[in-house]
């Protein structure tokens, strides 16, 4: 077996991350909005959503 093959085996068998996982991956402060009150989930939103900005500006 070739190291290609074994790579990809080895990535199949990884559990793959859920996609909230994802977000809170890329968007840390998405992680903890249960733990938040109002006021400070509208501030992680708010941060987002310009990180999204950013990168609809930059393409």
């Amino acid at each position: 077996m070739s190291d290609n093959e074994t790579t990809s085996t080895d990535a199949m068998n990884e559990p793959q991350a859920t996609p909230v996982e994802k977000l809170c991956e890329r968007y840390p402060e998405l992680e903890h909005l249960d733990e938040q009150d109002d006021e400070e989930r509208i501030e992680s939103f708010r941060s987002v959503l310009s990180g999204l900005k950013r990168e609809l500006n930059e393409e």
